[in-house]
């Protein structure tokens, strides 16, 4: 699907060959050493998660510098998720782990995808939309993907290429990789624009 890019996957703690138990803050604390053991040795880096896989990119990229964020059915946090499954439980005494991705977005400050399905059942469109307006350093390109679903998303015709002519515009730009560049310039708020949408 992507020629020429070195994937790295994160196996969550507890998960596969992964020692430790899987929580919020192990999974958290998994992505910031993976990145911190692999970004001398890459050019550019792309933090990319799918479905509760989003939680822990878009912490990466609120956290350390990164050129590009890419985000797959994302939500705004298990909090609200649960609470709007489940409105007579007290989801907020019962939940550890939360994964609040509202509470991160607005250090985002790289360019930023995300993708939708048009038939989510999983992650209401709601939910993401609060996610989406919580930017506030960068503007995402908001794309939804017509007649998928939560699970089969990946599958659709033109996943691949949305991503592929996201990066390609965001490193035809010709600019010096964020990674590496001062943080302060990483942190930098980016001139506010109307918020990008298409569906394919």
């Amino acid at each position: 699907m992507f020629p020429g890019v070195t994937i790295y996957f994160l196996h969550y703690p507890g998960y596969g060959a992964s020692t430790g138990t899987p929580s919020q803050k192990a999974i958290y604390e998994a992505a910031l050493a993976l990145y911190d053991r692999v970004h001398s040795k890459h050019h550019q880096l792309i933090s990319f998660g799918r479905s509760l896989g989003t939680s822990p990119a878009l912490w990466l990229a609120a956290n350390r510098p990164v050129d590009a964020l890419i985000l797959t059915t994302p939500f705004d946090s298990i909090l609200h998720l649960g609470q709007r499954r489940y409105p007579l439980f007290p989801i907020s005494l019962l939940l550890k782990d939360p994964y609040e991705n509202i509470r991160y977005a607005p250090q985002v400050s790289c360019p930023t995808l995300i993708l939708l399905a048009e038939n989510d059942q999983v992650v209401p469109p709601s939910n993401s939309k609060k996610l989406i307006s919580a930017f506030r350093r960068t503007v995402p390109e908001q794309v939804t993907l017509s007649g998928s679903d939560h699970t089969d998303i990946v599958d659709h015709p033109n996943y691949a290429s949305v991503i592929c002519n996201f990066l390609t515009r965001v490193f035809s730009k010709g600019s010096a990789p964020v990674h590496s560049r001062a943080s302060a310039s990483v942190r930098a708020k980016s001139t506010s624009t109307p918020e990008s949408r298409s569906t394919v």
